[in-house]
């Protein structure tokens, strides 16, 4: 049976995605064990703390625009109206490279205090300051991706992607062994020095694809497409941001919980290391395929319904159901079996191998609630997935605040869980109401 244009560019962009998400999350993964190995549990902790940071300035940076650029960009080539789409993108470039110079500077000469009066963790002010100077290669980098996105090629942001990764882990490592050979120690910010080599030769690939794109320059600022570029990305950037910044908020809480329930601090944050930067990535590792369908439904979904086409809407909607549910409980058998032998054969840690098994009850609510968000933005109800994960963050909030103190990190677990089930539920509501 002949598969149709539509269906068969889905799956391929979706197989090309899920290869290079794939080899990104193996090297990703032997790359945390590389890195636990070096700085240990504490370190893994202190370092995962400067994400919620990080995810603050790019949803201030890029936050809804390269949704945006993917989603305006898809409804204007199912137009065949090519010079709106790369107008659409000229415009993202300038808003998002401006505010990454204002928000990077800005967290820069804030850094210490910020470190200091905020996180509790001095140490963090470095890594901050680091982590700032990657911000204007992240917002071009994923500007251009999101354009790629919306034409359906994906094999742009998949290589992209696994630029970004291997020059991020082969620079940490080179560093590394010249450290090792002037018997010298690498500390936590080596390791961030990495992230910004990785956004900075990421956005130089994405550049020299897209000089070699045969796309002009628009010949006049009118032309560009900044209002309806800001209306869309402006609610999904403020959403990115209120997410973050509760995101932020758990990762504060977190270690001052875990020092109520009797832990002092370095054992605090050894637990929350081990969690976030041993146990979740390993539960995270195999989402490359429901992160990919994930991606591509987004302006695929975003095409149809501008064609009116609801039968492949449904049809969407029905198969990545079904598979995101079929993947997700073989996910959790497989972590149940093996969740103990994982943490012990790479971390060398019980307790990584206690968090691993625990976990596994998420798989299924993981993959179901990312595929179901995606279709909710493709259908333009980005609101609704946005208020579904406020609630879901301030169950965890909830979580961490009542229970840790009581019964230790066994409460955050719960928490996690409640929250991803509540998510899908909310999800899977809202379009049973479409």
């Amino acid at each position: 049976m002949m598969i149709s244009g539509k269906k068969a560019a889905f799956i391929k962009g979706t197989f090309i995605l899920t290869m290079t998400g794939f080899i990104n999350k193996i090297i990703g993964f032997f790359y945390r064990i590389f890195l636990s190995n070096k700085i240990g549990a504490e370190g893994m902790g202190i370092y995962q703390l400067i994400f919620p940071v990080v995810a603050i300035c790019h949803a201030i940076t890029i936050g809804g625009l390269g949704t945006a650029i993917s989603k305006l960009g898809a409804e204007k080539h199912a137009l065949k109206d090519e010079a709106g789409a790369k107008s659409i993108l000229f415009s993202g470039l300038i808003i998002s490279t401006g505010l990454s110079i204002l928000t990077g500077t800005l967290l820069m000469n804030f850094a210490d205090t910020l470190a200091v009066h905020i996180y509790n963790e001095p140490r963090c002010g470095l890594l901050f300051k680091i982590i700032a100077l990657s911000l204007p290669f992240s917002a071009v980098h994923s500007c251009i991706c999101g354009y790629y996105f919306g034409k359906k090629q994906t094999s742009v942001p998949a290589v992209s992607q696994l630029v970004e990764q291997v020059i991020r882990v082969g620079s940490v490592f080179l560093i590394c062994h010249i450290l090792e050979s002037r018997n010298s120690q690498a500390d936590i910010s080596v390791a961030v020095m990495g992230i910004v080599l990785g956004e900075i030769v990421s956005m130089l690939f994405c550049l020299t694809v897209f000089g070699h794109d045969s796309v002009a320059m628009p010949k006049s600022m009118d032309r560009l497409r900044f209002f309806p570029l800001i209306r869309l990305s402006l609610p999904l950037s403020f959403n990115h941001l209120a997410l973050h910044l509760l995101q932020s908020l758990e990762a504060i809480l977190l270690p001052l919980s875990l020092a109520s329930f009797g832990l002092e601090s370095s054992e605090a944050l050894q637990v929350y290391g081990t969690l976030t930067g041993m146990a979740l990535p390993f539960i995270l590792f195999p989402s490359a395929i429901t992160n990919s369908i994930a991606t591509l439904l987004l302006p695929t979904i975003s095409e149809a319904k501008a064609a009116n086409n609801q039968k492949l809407i449904r049809s969407l909607i029905y198969k990545s159901f079904s598979l995101s549910i079929a993947f997700g409980f073989l996910l959790t058998a497989g972590f149940l079996i093996l969740g103990s032998f994982l943490g012990e054969f790479f971390f060398h840690s019980t307790l990584a191998g206690h968090f691993i098994r625990t976990l596994s009850f998420l798989s299924p609510f993981l993959c179901l609630a990312t595929t179901l968000e995606s279709i909710l933005n493709g259908l333009g109800k980005t609101m609704t997935s946005f208020l579904h994960n406020i609630i879901g963050l301030i169950i965890r909030i909830l979580f961490v605040f009542f229970t840790i103190p009581t019964v230790g990190i066994t409460g955050y677990l719960w928490g996690i869980l409640a929250s991803e089930i509540l998510i899908s539920l909310l999800h899977l509501y809202s379009l049973r109401k479409s």
